[in-house]
């Protein structure tokens, strides 16, 4: 506006605003950009030095096989024609070519040890948690395993599940009840009680807290020490709560993180619902085992009575015949 426009429009006295609104104008670019991890600025920084050490660790090479001692030998001794030299300069090229590859993942290793010592295989985590899901039916070994690998492999301060459930019976269950924590898990060094009425406000699919505005929501998710909070939802129901605390290397989570949580959400979801469901079952055949036991022992009870009166009748009529 002062440095293009109103100068094209014959106004220059405005042209001292230009820098310091230029300034301006950076500073809330920089400041949206780490607040809401608009760039990946550190891949952009890690990944540019691992090209520039690349190219500077091929150029070297090629230098030196063809310019160095080693280049020298080969045009002088072997290939002294300039087609020779062609051919010989061709051939490593082309080696250099191939090589590159390898030693782009040579720096790639390095710079990742420097710029992402909290890296992590998205893959691999998912592949842990999925054989967690598959092998285990009871809802408390499941849901700490999963805690655990989610703990080890993000690297989390804290990691917790929330199971919904009612304590009603299915017929009294109206639209306007609300669920009680049916069951919760939580890291072994820390134990985080949450409110009901508070963690139920929660109703997107993903909330990160970073990226809330100012309000009783973002206020409530930080008492609680939550940066990341996915809801559990299946096809017929909601399940619960993922919630997940600060990283420990103090990073925000990435879209990357947040992709993969999603992945682990939805399945985590279904294989809480079949843990719940199992624990019902079971909660049903030791009520059934107990009811039966009782039924079992009213009947040996009436048994014995029975032929307490049967006795006493024999007695009786045995009296009267004599």
């Amino acid at each position: 506006m002062t440095n293009v426009i109103l100068v094209q429009l014959g106004i220059s006295a405005l042209g001292f605003l230009g820098p310091s609104a230029l300034l301006f104008f950076v500073g809330f670019t920089a400041s949206a950009i780490v607040r809401h991890s608009l760039f990946n600025i550190r891949a952009v920084v890690a990944r540019s030095v691992t090209y520039v050490l690349s190219v500077f660790s091929i150029g070297a090479l090629y230098g030196f096989l063809a310019y160095g001692t080693i280049g020298e030998f080969l045009t002088t001794r072997i290939f002294t024609s300039e087609i020779g030299e062609r051919s010989i300069f061709s051939f490593l090229a082309v080696v250099l070519a191939f090589t590159f590859p390898t030693i782009k993942r040579f720096f790639e290793k390095i710079t990742d040890s420097v710029f992402y010592r909290d890296k992590y295989d998205p893959q691999v985590l998912v592949s842990d948690i999925g054989r967690v899901l598959a092998s285990e039916i009871r809802l408390e070994p499941l849901s700490k395993r999963v805690v655990k690998i989610l703990e080890h492999h993000m690297r989390v301060t804290d990691a917790n599940i929330v199971v919904l459930g009612f304590t009603k019976s299915k017929d009294s269950r109206s639209e306007h009840s609300k669920p009680d924590i049916y069951y919760q898990t939580h890291s072994d060094h820390k134990h985080q009680q949450y409110n009901m009425d508070e963690i139920q406000t929660i109703r997107l699919p993903v909330v990160i807290t970073d990226e809330l505005g100012s309000s009783e929501e973002k206020e409530m998710l930080e008492s609680h020490n939550i940066r990341v909070a996915l809801s559990l939802r299946t096809k017929e129901e909601f399940i619960g709560y993922l919630l997940l605390g600060d990283k420990r290397s103090g990073d925000i989570y990435s879209d990357q993180d947040i992709q993969t949580l999603r992945i682990i959400a939805n399945e985590l979801a279904v294989a809480i619902q079949n843990a719940r469901s199992y624990a019902e079952i079971q909660q049903f055949n030791e009520t059934l085992k107990e009811k039966i036991k009782l039924a079992t022992n009213d009947l040996s009870h009436a048994n014995r009575e029975l032929k307490a009166l049967d006795k006493a009748k024999d007695e009786f009529i045995s009296m009267a015949s004599h």
